[in-house]
C-alpha cells in the first residue's frame, strides 16, 4: 500500500521545489494506482500455480521473440518504440543489442526451467531452458547476462546434492549444452560482448550511468527533505517535465537508469524502505522446492542500482507483486502436496540453505 500511496504523495515535494501542479503530479503518477492489481489478486484467491504458468508461458514466448528478431536483424518484425526518440536497436562493436522487450520474465522462466531441469531431465525442460538462455544471452545486456545466469549457478550451486550419481549427469548434460552453444557461434559472441566492455573507458556511454548515479543522489537535492520525500514525478508539459528532458537527452542524465538511486531521488526513503522489506520477506520465506523464487529475487536485487528502477516501471513491478503473492500462497500451503510432496521432499532439491 505504502508503494502505491508515496507517489501520490510526492506531488507535494515536486510542487515546493519544482513549481509543478498537484494536477499534473497526479497524473505523472498515476500508473502507480496498479500496485491495487496486488489486492486484486488476494481477494480473487488464483491459484499460485496458475499465475506461475502464465509468466514462465510469457517469459518463453519473449525469449522467441528475441531470437526470432535476432536472427532475422536488419528486417525487424518486432518493435516496440514509445516515441520519437526511443530506438529498437542499438548497434555497438558489431553487437546488436535489441531494446524493446523488457526481459524481467524472461529470467524467471530461465530460473524455472533451470529449476525444473534438476528434477526432470527430459527433452522438454532442456529444450525450453535453452530458448530461455539464448533469449537472456542475446539481449547483449551485460548486466542482465551475468546477472540471471550467474543465478541460474547460484540455484544449482545450492540445490545439487553433490553426493548423488544424478548431480553428475546432470552437470555433464550442462557442459554438453554450454559446449553446443560455444560451437554455434556463442563463444564468438561472448567475445565480441568481452571486447566491447575492454573497449570503452570511463567516458563510454556505459559509465555516464556513474555521472548520473552521482548527480541525482547528491546535486538534485535541493534540500534535506528531498532525501526522505523525493522530488517527485516529472510530468512531461511542465517546467519540471521540461527540465528532466534536457537533463536526460541532452546531458544524458537518465535517473531512469540508476534503479534505487533514481527511486531514492523521485520518492525519498519512505519508498526505499519498504522495498527492501519485500526483499527481506521473500528472502526469509521457506519455499522449499521453489527456492527459484529466491534466486529470482537475487538477481532483481543485484540489478537494482545498475538498471532501471524496476519498481517504478508497470511491466515489472506488475510480474514482482504477482510472484510476491505466490510467495505468499505458497508459504501459507502447510502440509500441501503440490509444495511438500514427495519430490519437494527428494534430497536433490529439498536444500533450504538459499
Amino acid at each position: 500500500m505504502a508503494l502505491m500511496l508515496i507517489p501520490l504523495f510526492s506531488a507535494i515535494p515536486a510542487n515546493i521545489f519544482h513549481q509543478q501542479s498537484y494536477v499534473h503530479s497526479i497524473l505523472a503518477a498515476k500508473h502507480y494506482l496498479l500496485f491495487l492489481f496486488y489486492f486484486y489478486l488476494k481477494t480473487k484467491r488464483i491459484d499460485f500455480e496458475s499465475i506461475e504458468k502464465l509468466i514462465v508461458g510469457l517469459g518463453v514466448v519473449v525469449a522467441i521473440i528475441y531470437i526470432v528478431q535476432t536472427v532475422t536483424f536488419p528486417i525487424t518484425f518486432f518493435q516496440v518504440i514509445k516515441d520519437t526518440n526511443d530506438v529498437a536497436f542499438e548497434v555497438r562493436a558489431n553487437v546488436v543489442r535489441i531494446l524493446f522487450f523488457e526481459p524481467t520474465y524472461m529470467v524467471f522462466a530461465l530460473l524455472y526451467y533451470g529449476n525444473k531441469l534438476v528434477k526432470e531431465r527430459n527433452i522438454k525442460n532442456i529444450v525450453f531452458l535453452g530458448i530461455c538462455v539464448t533469449g537472456v544471452m542475446l539481449t547483449a545486456t551485460r548486466q542482465i547476462i551475468f546477472f540471471s545466469i550467474g543465478s541460474l549457478m547460484m540455484l544449482y550451486l545450492l540445490t545439487l546434492n553433490f553426493r548423488s550419481v544424478r548431480t553428475y549427469s546432470f552437470l555433464i548434460l550442462f557442459v554438453v549444452i554450454a559446449a553446443v552453444f560455444v560451437g554455434v557461434g556463442g563463444g564468438k559472441y561472448l567475445d565480441s560482448l568481452i571486447n566491447l566492455t575492454q573497449r570503452q573507458d570511463v567516458t563510454g556511454a556505459d559509465y555516464v550511468r556513474l555521472r548520473a548515479f552521482n548527480f541525482y543522489l547528491y546535486d538534485y537535492m535541493p534540500s534535506i527533505v528531498n532525501y526522505i520525500i523525493g522530488n517527485g514525478v516529472n510530468y512531461g508539459d511542465s517546467a519540471y517535465g521540461k527540465e528532466m528532458l534536457d537533463l536526460e537527452q541532452g546531458q544524458g542524465l537518465y535517473r531512469s537508469d540508476i534503479g534505487l538511486v533514481g527511486a531514492l531521488n523521485l520518492f525519498g526513503i519512505i519508498y526505499i524502505l519498504p522495498i527492501f522489506f519485500i526483499f527481506l520477506k521473500v528472502f526469509r520465506a521457506k519455499l522449499h522446492n521453489r527456492t527459484y523464487y529466491k534466486f529470482f529475487f537475487f538477481y532483481i536485487l543485484t540489478t537494482a542500482f545498475t538498471g532501471g528502477n524496476l519498481f517504478s516501471l508497470p511491466w515489472t513491478f506488475t510480474l514482482i507483486f504477482m510472484l510476491l503473492y505466490n510467495v505468499e500462497k505458497i508459504v501459507g500451503l502447510k502440509n500441501d502436496s503440490r509444495v511438500f510432496g514427495k519430490k519437494a521432499l527428494s534430497p536433490v532439491i529439498n536444500h533450504q540453505g538459499a
